[in-house]
């Protein structure tokens, strides 16, 4: 059996292709849509955490005594 020697690489979070390990995601709208997903996550995590603090404000302030 001969042996397969394979480049470094990853793969784009966005399409899976193979890219370089420099690169984040591959060029062109693979770029557009991991900023959107990005920017769609970091907005679902700061509401995630305001809501966690408010529910526990709110067991805090109206919680039983």
């Amino acid at each position: 059996m001969t042996g397969v020697t394979l480049i470094q690489h990853k793969h784009c979070p966005s399409c899976g292709k193979a890219i370089l390990p420099s690169r984040v995601t591959c060029e062109g709208e693979c770029e557009v849509k991991w900023g959107r997903i990005r920017s769609n996550r970091k907005w679902f995590w700061r509401g995630w955490v305001a809501a966690t603090i408010l529910i526990v404000m709110l067991v805090v302030v109206y919680g039983p005594r």
